[in-house]
């Protein structure tokens, strides 16, 4: 058996540590702490921060630690909202966005959609060849249209907010 994509959970405080200097996690030989490079994570270590469940990634030879940090927020005041508005992402409209103001703004899909069924037929018939070839098709495939679906959602959902012109809120939900 061999693991193609080798990866770790580490629960903070339990399973490794941080700080601005040294990364201690825990191995089967005991704690080792490693030197790392900390660019533009100097923001995250002034203790208002609070760390997660890291994923220690290997990719292309290289090793990553995917951290999710967190930190508390206050709540805005309800006489501070002026506008609250709403996006809905979908299929047959990529994004529907409505205001409290009572405008409602549709992004239509359907050349998305054709492109996507074109996606969906070019994989169908890789997945029929079978070789080697076509499975490294098939990854970038889905690759790139994953790549390119994450900025088509990104760009609908960014022409609605505040200062396009078309929905003006102060609060945003996804």
């Amino acid at each position: 058996m061999q693991f193609k994509k080798p990866e770790y959970d580490l629960v903070w405080n339990r399973d490794y540590s941080l700080n601005a200097q040294l990364f201690s996690v825990n191995t089967l030989q005991g704690r080792i702490k490693v030197p790392f490079e900390a660019k533009g994570m100097k923001a995250y270590f002034d203790g208002s921060w609070t760390f997660g469940t890291a994923k220690l990634v290997l990719k292309k030879r290289k090793w990553f630690l995917h951290i999710p940090v967190s930190k508390e927020s206050a709540v805005p005041e309800l006489q501070d909202i002026e506008q609250v508005a709403g996006i809905d992402l979908g299929i047959n409209f990529i994004a529907t966005a409505y205001g409290s103001d009572g405008k409602t703004v549709f992004y239509r899909g359907r050349a998305l959609k054709r492109k996507r069924a074109n996606y969906k037929r070019l994989r169908s018939e890789l997945q029929r060849k079978q070789t080697a070839s076509s499975r490294r098709r098939l990854k970038q495939i889905g690759q790139r249209e994953t790549r390119w679906m994450t900025d088509v959602n990104h760009q609908s959902v960014r022409h609605s907010l505040p200062g396009t012109g078309r929905i003006r809120c102060s609060c945003w939900k996804i």
